[in-house]
């Protein structure tokens, strides 16, 4: 790395994480936040090649925005009505100004991520009601066919607008209908689809690190579905099924006694987070099975 500003804010050897938690949250708590002139600067600082006595001011303007948009969001939160908690999640906030316009979309992540609810967060100006969504699926394809929602981005993370609150109702019931029938066919969110072939430590060390380090805040571990699994020796031990695939471990605790008949005939797929495991004080990557699915007959094996 060899501009300046981000030499001052990372570590020698960065990681995604680093930029992700570390450097992401600074710049945005600025921008989300900050002043025009603060922000002009940073595009200036972020484009050229700034002193250090810039990037030092710059620094120091990221961490107060920081703080700043922490006690704007704990506010919102504070004062703000719950219009449902239901099926889904809507928080009427009593603020209108730039700042927490701003911090909507940071505040709705935030409880959607604590609560694992599709969750709405909008301000009302003379019943304009607008605002940001977010959600743990594609919600939008439910928001864009009930009349009077207005909503414009990614699938599950949008900006969302709309004259009637009656229709956060009728949202509401057509999300518990949909995870009605999600409840019925066991489905599972993954953040990664990869095949048996495809499974490489570093990566996997990667995502363990970064499931441990943000265990507990509100954001749901990083889970993968990996294709192909097969030949792999298993153990049995009560009801903890225990294999090895490309020098990794594989561990379904509490296996039902179809899976626990796992053979080398037969293609799986599996649903699994990386974890770290410490062991005689060395660390070894193991992959933790949430589901185990079966799949096509390998002949010849």
């Amino acid at each position: 790395i060899n501009h300046t500003l981000f030499k001052e804010m990372l570590p020698t050897y960065p990681t995604i994480t680093d930029v992700m938690f570390k450097i992401a949250p600074l710049i945005n708590a600025l921008i989300r936040v900050g002043s025009f002139e603060v922000r002009n600067d940073l595009f200036k600082a972020m484009i050229g090649d700034p002193t250090k006595d810039q990037v030092e001011l710059l620094l120091e303007s990221m961490k107060y925005c920081k703080i700043q948009q922490e006690q704007i969001v704990n506010e919102i939160v504070k004062t703000g009505t719950v219009y449902l908690d239901d099926g889904i999640y809507v928080l009427l906030v009593n603020y209108t100004d730039i700042k927490t316009q701003n911090t909507l979309g940071l505040i709705a992540n935030n409880i959607q991520g604590n609560t694992g609810k599709t969750t709405i967060v909008v301000t009302n100006n003379d019943n304009n009601y607008s605002g940001s969504c977010r959600s743990p699926f594609n919600i939008k394809s439910y928001v864009e066919n009930i009349e009077g929602i207005e909503a414009k981005g990614h699938s599950s993370s949008f900006g969302i607008s709309f004259t009637n609150l009656e229709v956060m109702d009728t949202l509401n019931e057509q999300i518990k209908e949909h995870k009605s029938l999600l409840s019925k066919k066991n489905i599972e969110y993954v953040n990664y689809m990869i095949e048996r072939d495809e499974i490489n430590q570093g990566i996997l060390r990667k995502i363990a690190e970064f499931n441990k380090e943000y265990s507990g805040r509100g954001i749901n571990p990083c889970k993968l579905y990996i294709e192909g699994i097969y030949d792999t020796p298993a153990e049995k031990r009560n009801n903890t099924l225990i294999g090895i695939v490309n020098g990794v471990k594989l561990i379904k605790f509490n296996a039902t006694n179809e899976e626990k008949l796992i053979t080398k005939t037969m293609d799986y797929t599996i649903v699994c987070k990386p974890d770290i495991n410490i062991y005689e004080g060395r660390e070894y990557i193991q992959l933790i099975i949430s589901n185990i699915l079966k799949g096509e007959k390998r002949y010849g094996r």
